[in-house]
């Protein structure tokens, strides 16, 4: 099965959207309730302005908020198989871009800068190759998975960094709320008419700006960079 078939297989089988049309517009509050990405942008660069941090590596972050955010409000506006792939690949830059990130402030290997994210990568591409469930309970298999292997990473960034490592509780704590918020979408469906993933959206920018400030704190303390 090539990579085009297992996208279009993946987008048949995401579960029924709650929101109905409104003209043109496919979800229309879920479409406006990507602001909280570019607010998430917004807060990010004057945090970064703030500490002077600047740089490809802080700026890339910002513009990988900011995509996430366009590509999910042009697909949650136009929902179709073509803007769902727009949908997805800025979130999957992000997280690998993250992990990238998170790892060069705990380690001068370029081995483990590079080959943490692309262990994920290889470990989602064999899930996929395997044909595994793309949701469990409900939930995205993708998303589910990413949250357990931060986790872990966390055991190893703490003999590294010590408490800085709580950094990442909020981070995980807002991406676990965004896929609850997910799960309750259809659930909630028949009594508000829109559902819950306009939640999603708003957990996950809390998410990038968490990851943001993470950084500033790793960056003070003069960890690896």
């Amino acid at each position: 099965m090539n990579f085009w078939q297992s996208y279009l297989n993946l987008y048949a089988s995401l579960p029924d959207r709650c929101e109905k049309a409104w003209g043109l517009i496919s979800e229309p509050v879920d479409t406006v309730s990507n602001i909280a990405f570019f607010i998430a942008t917004y807060l990010i660069y004057r945090l970064y302005k703030k500490y002077n941090l600047s740089g490809f590596r802080f700026n890339l972050l910002i513009i990988l908020v900011m995509l996430i955010g366009l590509g999910s409000t042009v697909y949650h506006a136009f929902n179709n198989v073509y803007t769902a792939l727009f949908d997805l690949l800025p979130i999957y830059f992000f997280v690998f871009y993250s992990l990238y990130s998170f790892t060069s402030f705990l380690s001068k290997s370029t081995a483990i800068r590079i080959g943490t994210p692309l262990t994920l990568f290889i470990i989602q591409i064999g899930f996929r190759a395997m044909e595994l469930p793309l949701f469990i309970f409900g939930m995205p298999t993708f998303h589910l998975f990413n949250i357990l292997f931060i986790l872990a990473l966390s055991s190893w960034a703490y003999r590294r960094v010590g408490k800085m490592v709580n950094g990442i509780f909020p981070i995980v704590i807002s991406y676990s709320l965004g896929i609850l918020m997910r799960y309750f979408d259809l659930t909630i469906c028949p009594i508000n008419g829109v559902g819950t993933h306009f939640l999603w959206h708003i957990s996950v920018a809390f998410a990038t700006y968490y990851t943001a400030r993470f950084f500033v704190t790793l960056s003070k303390n003069k960890v690896y960079l």
